[in-house]
């Protein structure tokens, strides 16, 4: 990490760190109807003698210019989710496409192996259990292209194949006539049906916000400066007789 990309994490930390606290406490005094007759700025206490009913509206004024500068120092891409919260997505639809097509995959074992020519004795009467091993297939294309003179990048193919998942599946069955029989697997894609990918894509990104930093350290702030921004013109309004209400 070179000098350049330190400051602008530093920056972008300490912008955070004062908006943060900044709305904190604008929420605290909302809450709270405190009295803003007068205000205490680094350790000096201003008493307010004129215009007192403005001073909600100067206070979400520099929420707001708070919330602009910490925009302005997020670092690149970061209010996109980013490859943590992607690979939890994936990892359900995996997970959840496995289970909801368990029975496709197995149909898919059992025709694939009737029209393979083999020792008769080993045909299969029954699946007994299937052991899936995937990975989303734009992944697995990328790593077997990454050497190539002009490869694609990881991006452009997870544009071209989405929400397909390339599957290696072992699988242990009952054998015609030689019981239970191990085979070192079956390979295929799988592309699962719109709504458990909308499904997978919602409880992902919930699942993801809930136990990766991506939503607590860039997201949150940013829902928190709003809502105490609102909160200041509320009761700027309020104080002025624009709209009824209590405080």
């Amino acid at each position: 990490m070179g000098a350049d990309e330190l400051d602008i994490d530093s920056d972008w930390k300490k912008a955070r760190a004062f908006l943060l606290a900044y709305s904190t406490v604008v929420l605290l005094a909302w809450y709270f109807s405190a009295d803003l007759n007068s205000i205490s700025m680094m350790g000096v206490s201003i008493k307010i003698k004129d215009n007192a009913h403005n001073v909600w509206v100067i206070i979400a004024i520099i929420n707001i210019y708070l919330l602009l500068r910490y925009i302005q120092k997020l670092p690149k891409q970061s209010i996109i989710p980013n490859e943590t919260m992607r690979r939890v997505t994936e990892n359900v639809l995996m997970e959840r496409a496995i289970i909801f097509h368990k029975r496709k995959l197995i149909k898919e074992i059992m025709e694939s192996e009737a029209q393979t020519e083999y020792d008769p004795k080993l045909a299969i009467q029954k699946v007994i259990r299937i052991q899936p091993c995937c990975q989303m297939l734009y992944r697995e294309k990328h790593e077997l292209m990454k050497d190539a003179n002009f490869p694609p990048s990881i991006n452009q193919l997870r544009h071209q194949y989405k929400h397909t998942i390339s599957l290696s599946i072992p699988f242990t069955y009952q054998a015609k006539d030689q019981g239970v029989v191990t085979s070192s697997g079956y390979q295929t894609d799988l592309t699962p049906n719109a709504i458990l990918v909308a499904y997978c894509e919602i409880y992902g990104f919930i699942k993801g916000a809930l136990f990766t930093p991506w939503l607590s350290e860039y997201i949150l702030p940013i829902i928190f400066a709003i809502a105490s921004s609102t909160a200041a013109i509320y009761s700027w309004l309020i104080v002025n007789g624009v709209i009824s209400g209590t405080h």
